[in-house]
């Protein structure tokens, strides 16, 4: 009683130390008291007065006292205690090895056996584990893994159908984690379809612009659809505008009994006018030829009228001049372009040019005198 009535006293001197000793106490939880002597703010005095017997201490709690104990007597505090022999002999006294006291993990609830069995045949089925709030939900196993069964065989076909085609199409097999995805495969497919027609018509593009234009398409857009149906599209505009050109020419010659000359010889709009104008003074020759004839009983002879054609010199370069229709002497040079119209005046004359280049083209002329 006078070791408990002294370690006491001692303790309570030094506020700091009894802090100490009771914080070290309370962080062992396997001191069993009925009323937590040791835990609380109650003194060594007290739980021997209350307990005959004191319960022995656990393992930790020797652990904890001889530490504590070792480090008071080291301090500077140490006058009027007890010597350390006696406090070491009271904690292996009531300090037990084999009272170890251990905190049980909680274990998990083991789940019965049916939810077991039917979340491994939802994994082999599904091709994954079950996850979320209904995870272990007995009917919600079942009808996932019902809806899998009845889906199973249709799938199935359709999947082993699109990976055929896509190794056909693709040259190569599907891999990675969407292999077996149906709408993946499907996407890939259609992409690939997609991509295969757009080559398809590139290269009937090409081949038509060679074709047509007589080379092949080269630069930065050659391989541009809608670059190659431009040009496509300019070259049949220019030929269409070519046969045109060339049925015209052949009918003016035929009509009006040359070729076209000047400038505007591979005018389509120019031909078309020469061709209409030809054609509507045959209609009044032809009217005025029949108003002569008429009443009489006998056949008219036709007059057939050969134009006066004359060569002649201006200024140097030599020309020829032929009298149309209409009385006027239309004038050519010796490519038989015809270049203007000869203007009488006085006893020499001029030409009136039908284009300003055709007076420069003169003027250029090797035998230019710029004298008539």
């Amino acid at each position: 009683m006078a070791f408990f009535m002294k370690f006491r006293g001692i303790l309570r001197s030094s506020k700091s130390l009894l802090k100490k000793f009771e914080i070290q106490l309370a962080k062992s939880s396997s001191l069993k008291t009925p009323n937590r002597a040791l835990k609380s703010q109650q003194s060594l005095l007290t739980f021997k007065t209350t307990h005959k017997h004191p319960p022995k201490m656990s393992n930790t709690q020797k652990s904890i006292l001889v530490k504590f104990v070792r480090s008071l007597y080291e301090s500077d505090a140490v006058d009027g205690l007890p010597p350390k022999r006696d406090i070491l002999k009271f904690i292996s006294k009531y300090a037990s090895d084999d009272q170890v006291t251990t905190t049980k993990k909680k274990s998990k609830k083991e789940l019965p056996p049916e939810i077991l069995d039917l979340k491994e045949e939802y994994t082999q089925k599904l091709g994954k584990k079950p996850k979320g709030p209904k995870a272990n939900n007995i009917e919600w196993l079942k009808n996932k893994i019902s809806e899998s069964e009845s889906d199973s065989d249709s799938d199935k076909d359709e999947l082993l159908q699109l990976k055929e085609e896509y190794t056909e199409k693709l040259g190569k097999k599907p891999s990675g984690p969407k292999a077996n995805n149906i709408e993946w495969l499907k996407t890939k497919i259609s992409e690939f379809e997609e991509e295969d027609s757009e080559m398809d018509e590139l290269l009937q593009l090409k081949e038509e612009y060679t074709e047509k234009l007589g080379k092949k398409p080269s630069g930065p857009k050659a391989n541009n659809i809608e670059w190659l149906k431009k040009k496509i599209s300019e070259f049949e505009e220019k030929d269409s505008e070519m046969d045109e050109l060339l049925q015209l020419k052949e009918e003016y010659t035929e009509k009006l009994g040359k070729k076209p000359s000047g400038p505007k010889a591979n005018n389509i709009e120019w031909l078309k006018t020469k061709i209409v104008e030809k054609e509507e003074a045959d209609i009044l020759d032809e009217d005025s030829e029949d108003e002569e004839g008429a009443g009489v009983g006998l056949d008219t002879p036709t007059l057939e009228l050969t134009q006066t054609t004359e060569k002649f010199t201006f200024e140097g370069v030599e020309y020829t001049k032929t009298l149309d229709d209409d009385g006027n002497w239309m004038v050519e040079d010796s490519d038989e372009n015809a270049v203007g119209e000869w203007i009488e005046k006085g006893s020499s004359g001029y030409i009136n040019w039908e284009e300003p280049c055709w007076e420069e083209i003169h003027h250029d002329h090797d035998d230019y005198t710029g004298e008539e």
